[in-house]
């Protein structure tokens, strides 16, 4: 069993964060984050599919969802704050 970190986040330099990873790489293998195995196994969906290039990961697949990351494979989050 491997033993790696799943909410391994780095905030930019003014405190923020920005950006969750999805995958994470260990031991030359792939590994899913929690949100994206959770999501997986809640959907039924038995394959994660990673598309990359030479500069690293772009898109992050599973099931009908696509998921632009960065080289990384890490998904820029969107917060919005809430109206009243």
């Amino acid at each position: 069993m491997v033993d790696i970190q799943q909410m391994w986040v780095m905030p930019d330099d003014d405190g923020i964060v920005r950006n969750i990873p999805l995958v994470m790489s260990y031991a030359d293998k792939l590994y899913p984050s929690l949100a994206l195995e959770m999501l997986r196994v809640g959907e039924g969906i038995s394959t994660i599919q990673v598309r990359s290039t030479k500069n690293g990961i772009e898109v992050v697949r599973i099931g009908s969802h696509i998921v632009p990351t960065d080289a990384y494979g890490q998904m820029l989050t969107s917060f919005e704050t809430p109206t009243s």
